[in-house]
């Protein structure tokens, strides 16, 4: 259906993006935590922890300084004492129990040296290599053992810990360094603030390849902090030239982005680019989004430069002491929300100011922004919008304007009160920009349409994807089902896509559940996992192979609103992916909606794989293999997954068709503790059916994630959805009812409705109804106990043959246990979207 940037690098240019929709207003949030004797949090990184705490350096006192994860106590350690001041710790590393860093002070050392050290948290000594160099800007600690120290004053510096030797390199261009990183190509990176120059250095190499941006002659632009991204492309703060670059060091493409004001320091999360400013009065934060942001493009040129490496005459020193710990119970306040002002005066920029002198440096966690100020370190979440009432789908699309083709996204919204709903539909497409509104008004018993709901907020050439919020401003919540159905429309009047139900925290993935998410199992299939909290969440989450071995695991923190997502899902753990991954969740606290769009890279098309919960009692009321229908083959793939460490599942899989009332078949199996399983085309591969459709039951002794995927099989790829599974708990009880919205039948879109009885024989009544709510007819289906039934084109059936929008009742007689589920389909595509019926 579409494909991230990764995939098709088409996607990504430098158009400026086209006239907003209606927009909200975003709602920071945030407390200072003011330090001991108010001493400014000046160091260049603030470093927040898997485990809640957080570490950074007040240089003006010579603390280190860990906020513990309760918030408020601060652990330090004071590297010199109040009377010899001046070491000025600058930059921090964590490593376990161990923080390395560096000075550019020279307390208790000779002028022209500087200190590079090791702090053992738990013991408290304290380890400084004086070093004969002034002023490093940074540190890389190579395999080797030597540490390497860009210098102010005109010099790298390799530095052997165990002999002490030191050598310094230089061109003839090195001035001053202001950072360095290692690259992913296992050389240095540096910024030189003094020639205005990129530089790649090979550690002990005679030569360095440099770029020089601005010629230095007539200004120098400070470049302030340099850092690699996930896709291997270098970010530069400039503090003085008052903008942000990216740079790719293969093409020597350039970008600057230009909307700044003194750019101090940079921190990189879920593709966006979180920047500190440092303009001399109030504190900033601007969040920049490089796919919605339009920079200027430059080519830079390379020069190769030779290197000496000299020994230097003097060795390093080593000075061994122990710090005994303190700890300060912080005053934390709330930043007043008139005193956070949010501003976005170009697209993709947004500026959150604060009322504090400065800010210098920024780290974030999960969209959670810490940064520091003068006398404080803030904390940040930049989008708290919205009540726990509301409804969200973690994902949805929007691409190109017209004419044109499009990626669109449709709502339905049926309320099955008496009174008016009225609301608003928030596109949270970027922490860079306000969220996009559009409003809804639905009368009771009424079912609306909104297409394009999202707005054309992208240009031609750039597709944005983002959760959506649903917030009911009048109103009952409880009264309003929503479904988000994302697709593309090509020309020839086809579409393919998928479909979401909204859903409240109430009904999403809360503490202390587990889920099962599965991935693509083809090789002509490209996973994407994605999350998103509306209102905060951690959790942990596991890749699996299908033979259970755990591939890679990873924590995970989300503040409010805010959505990450890694392409492929792999690489969220570290490692390539495979076909048949499969994802583990463990939600710890809040609320999380997780997601694998699985994209086939033939036609285009996106399945959305949601959580399952697993269940030792699972029932799939459609599952298909129909071959030669047209062009277009149908055919399901049973996909299960056994989330228990310890227990192998003892698994019977069951197969209903279509009429029949019982099994036709059974096939058991085993599957090892944490291994999964996926039965391509199931009704051939197990059952040996040719052209058949009906229902599979799943049992099990041990709780499994059980799905199907159900899909169009074309020439040119697959056009799939997933069918979510039901436990065994969620049928429609004889005297009850459930709904389904939407249920199309057109030229183009139809729905289909599957049933499964597990109870007493009896009589379904299905009644439709239009938008309106008015009544259009009722059918009976009469079906025996276990049977599987079900009805074409339902609509159509109920006497409506033309009907973008209305809603269909299912109501089992006494003694039944129904099942329910519709299959929306795309006429001349195939696509399906598969839904359970709601329950009233």
């Amino acid at each position: 259906m579409f494909t991230r940037k990764s995939l098709l690098s088409v996607l990504l240019c430098l158009a400026a993006a086209s006239t907003l929709p209606a927009q909200t207003t975003a709602i920071p949030e945030g407390h200072k935590l003011l330090t001991q004797t108010g001493k400014a949090v000046t160091g260049v990184r603030i470093l927040p922890q898997p485990d809640g705490s957080v570490w950074f350096l007040v240089p003006s006192n010579d603390k280190i300084v860990q906020l513990q994860p309760d918030g408020v106590t601060m652990k330090q350690w004071q590297i010199r004492a109040d009377s010899d001041l001046g070491a000025n710790p600058v930059d921090l590393k964590v490593d376990g129990k161990y923080i390395w860093f560096i000075e550019n002070g020279e307390s208790l050392i000779d002028a022209g040296r500087s200190i590079f050290a090791r702090l053992d948290t738990e013991t408290g000594q304290l380890r400084e290599w004086d070093v004969p160099g002034s002023k490093p800007a940074a540190f890389w600690m190579a395999p080797d053992g030597k540490v390497w120290l860009p210098q102010t004053a005109g010099r790298l510096q390799s530095v052997d810990l165990n002999t002490l030797d030191v050598v310094d390199y230089r061109s003839t261009k090195t001035f001053a360094y202001s950072d360095m990183v290692p690259g992913p190509d296992g050389a240095l990176w540096l910024t030189d603030f003094g020639n205005n120059r990129i530089v790649r250095y090979e550690p002990g190499a005679k030569t360095e390849t440099s770029w020089t941006f601005f010629d230095p002659n007539a200004g120098r632009l400070n470049p302030s902090q340099i850092r690699f991204d996930d896709q291997g492309k270098l970010w530069i703060s400039q503090l003085s030239g008052s903008q942000v670059n990216w740079f790719d060091p293969k093409t020597g493409l350039i970008l600057s982005y230009i909307s700044f004001s003194n750019p101090i320091h940079f921190d990189l999360f879920a593709g966006k680019v979180y920047v500190s400013e440092a303009p001399s009065a109030n504190g900033r934060i601007v969040v920049l989004d490089p796919d919605i942001a339009n920079p200027v493009p430059a080519a830079l040129v390379s020069e190769t430069l030779a290197v000496s490496g000299i020994p230097n005459i003097l060795k390093a020193k080593i000075r061994d002491s122990t710090i005994t710990p303190s700890n300060f119970d912080a005053t934390a306040e709330s930043f007043a929300t008139t005193d956070l002002v949010v501003t976005s005066d170009v697209p993709g920029y947004l500026r959150t100011q604060f009322p504090s002198t400065n800010a210098y440096g920024i780290g974030v966690n999960g969209g959670t922004i810490w940064v520091g100020s003068e006398s404080l370190i803030g904390k940040f979440v930049l989008q708290t919008i919205g009540t726990s009432s509301d409804q969200s789908v973690p994902v949805a699309a929007e691409f190109g304007v017209s004419p044109g083709e499009r990626i669109s996204t449709d709502a339905v919204l049926y309320n099955r009160g008496t009174a008016n709903v009225s609301g608003d539909i928030l596109y949270l497409f970027s922490p860079a920009a306000f969220p996009s509104r559009s409003t809804f008004s639905v009368d009771g018993g009424k079912t609306v349409r909104l297409s394009d709901v999202l707005g054309s907020i992208s240009s031609n050439a750039r597709t944005l994807f983002g959760p959506v919020r649903i917030r009911v401003t009048s109103g009952s919540a409880s009264d309003l089902f929503v479904n988000l159905r994302t697709a593309r429309q090509p020309a020839d009047g086809s579409s393919f896509g998928f479909s979401n139900r909204a859903l409240d925290s109430d009904r999403s993935v809360g503490a202390n559940s587990t889920r099962v998410l599965f991935t693509g199992s083809r090789d002509q299939e490209a996973s994407i996992f994605g999350m998103y909290s509306p209102g905060g969440a951690s959790f942990t989450a596991k890749l699996l192979a299908p033979d259970g071995s755990v591939r890679g695991q990873r924590d995970f923190t989300l503040a409010s609103n805010i959505s990450q997502e890694f392409n492929p899902a792999a690489s969220a753990f570290g490692v390539a992916p495979e076909p048949g991954d499969v994802i583990h969740l463990l939600v710890r606290s809040g609320v999380v909606q997780a997601y694998v769009n699985v994209l086939d890279l033939g036609s285009g098309d996106v399945a959305i794989s949601n959580p399952f919960e697993p269940t030792v009692d699972a029932i799939l009321p459609v599952v298909a293999t129909l071959t030669g229908q047209g062009d277009t083959s149908y055919l399901s793939d049973l996909l299960l997954a056994n989330p228990d460490a310890s227990r192998s599942a003892s698994v019977t899989i069951s197969y209903v068709p279509l009429g029949r009332t019982a099994p036709a078949q059974r096939s058991t199996l085993t599957l090892a503790p944490l291994a999964s399983q996926v039965y391509s085309d199931v009704l051939a591969s197990l059952f040996s059916v040719d052209a058949g459709q009906g229902t599979l039951l799943v049992s099990s002794d041990v709780p499994l994630g059980v799905s199907a995927r159900i899909a169009a099989r074309r020439d040119a790829g697959d056009y799939a959805g997933f069918a979510p599974a039901f436990n065994g708990g969620e049928n429609i009880a004889g005297g009850g009812a459930a709904v389904a919205i939407g249920v199309p039948q057109t030229d183009t879109r139809r729905t289909h409705l599957f049933l499964y009885n597990r109870g007493s024989a009896g009589t379904v009544t299905v009644t439709g109804y239009d938008g309106d709510g008015n009544q259009i007819g009722t059918l009976s289906v009469n079906m025996a106990s276990g049977q599987a039934a079900r009805v074409n084109s339902v609509m159509q059936a109920l006497g409506a043959d033309n009907i973008a929008v209305g809603r269909i009742t299912v109501q089992p007689s006494d003694g039944m246990v129904l099942f329910a589920q519709t299959a929306e389909a795309d006429a001349l595509s195939g696509d399906v979207d598969v839904a359970k019926l709601i329950p009233m």
